[in-house]
């Protein structure tokens, strides 16, 4: 498995590849660990690698303009051949990783598709470019049609000439298939829960039996970029948490953007801050909450349109039904599941009535794995 950097659904994957008796190593170029992965996904559990245009200084390089490592790719390729590599699974923003594999490497290439480039990557391209209103001309504006061009391509490439696609949302994979003539097999994993790491003990107390109230919880990154975002829910969580509904923050906050949040909703006593928890922590402690918060701003409404949040699946793994903002994948997600409402009105949190949510294995990521190893076998012989 090929990363930039480590991240928690590679290591849910790949945990539940190895507890499948499956051999699975992961690469990654960068370091970008969090505490919230806890010990399951050390950054010491994985092998670094390194790009000739390689670190940080050379990030805007290597994702958005011509690739420029063809050397370095067709090299580490070899070399995992060599070693007794079957299959390279990559993930990527943008697919940089899987098109120059395909290009250039000696491997089979699996894509992995988190969010679509062409549906949030570029957005943020158009705002890195166009910060503070300013119009583009010359040359400036040439290197962003340039930039646009490449990752697009990219996306198409690792669409369209990939021995096999993985992705995390029937949406998804649909609208590629409207998009790019994709005749390799694919699969839709879920961004599920690794089921190892939920707890097996009893319940604990719920709070609004202890205290009163509707106690909600969200999970996740907050944000305030000023620019607009699909993470923009200060407003949001302002709103819900008034007279009987405490919600309780676990929140990821880009440290640019931290002070900001803080002075949003440090004034509203009936929101609660709670530092990150490793995982199987935080699986523990979403008991002892009444409902799941999964908040979306109004931007990006084509990518929501088609993604599938991770933290749906960690409330209703733990019991929790969930209030959702109204996009179709989580529209679905409540219907088929028949565990929560969604939020059209910001006060229909205060006339929700929660409920215990039945576990399904469908929650777990280790109920889509082997269609996973399917998917390798048909394309590593």
């Amino acid at each position: 498995m090929l990363r930039d950097r480590v991240d928690p659904r590679t290591y849910k994957i790949r945990g539940a590849l190895i507890d499948a008796g499956q051999s699975s190593s992961e690469f990654v170029r960068l370091d970008a660990y969090h505490p919230m992965f806890g010990q399951y996904a050390s950054a010491a559990d994985t092998h670094a690698y390194r790009f000739y245009y390689d670190g940080r200084a050379y990030e805007f390089v290597l994702r958005h303009l011509e690739l420029p490592n063809a050397a370095s790719y067709a090299r580490f390729s070899m070399r995992l051949a060599r070693e007794g590599f079957r299959v390279l699974h990559c993930n990527s923003v943008t697919e940089h990783l899987s098109a120059g594999m395909i290009r250039w490497g000696r491997l089979p290439v699996v894509t992995e598709v988190y969010d679509l480039t062409s549906l949030y990557e570029v957005t943020n391209i158009r705002t890195l470019f166009t910060r503070k209103g300013r119009r583009l001309r010359g040359p400036r504006k040439w290197m962003l049609d340039h930039v646009i061009r490449n990752v697009l391509r990219w996306e198409r490439e690792a669409h369209q000439q990939a021995a096999g696609l993985v992705y995390t949302s029937r949406h998804m994979l649909d609208y590629a298939r409207s998009e790019y003539s994709i005749s390799c097999p694919s699969v839709v994993i879920p961004n599920a829960v690794y089921g190892k790491l939920l707890p097996h003990e009893a319940d604990p107390d719920k709070l609004s039996l202890i205290e009163g109230g509707l106690h909600l919880v969200y999970t996740g990154v907050i944000r305030d970029s000023e620019s607009g975002h699909h993470r923009d829910i200060c407003d949001q969580l302002d709103k819900i948490s008034q007279g009987d509904v405490i919600t309780h923050i676990y929140p990821i906050i880009p440290e640019p953007e931290r002070d900001r949040v803080v002075r949003r909703l440090r004034g509203n006593n009936q929101i609660r801050w709670h530092e990150p928890l490793p995982y199987h922590e935080l699986y523990r402690e979403l008991g002892r909450y009444d409902a799941g918060l999964v908040l979306l701003a109004h931007h990006d409404a084509a990518l929501l349109d088609l993604a599938l949040p991770n933290k749906i699946f960690e409330y209703v793994a733990a019991g929790l039904p969930v209030l959702v903002s109204p996009y179709k994948p989580l529209l679905e997600f409540i219907r088929d599941y028949d565990c929560g409402q969604p939020l059209d009105q910001l006060g229909d949190a205060a006339s929700f009535h929660p409920h215990r949510v039945p576990f399904r294995e469908e929650f777990t990521i280790e109920h889509y794995i082997p269609e996973l190893i399917s998917l390798y076998d048909s394309i590593g012989r």
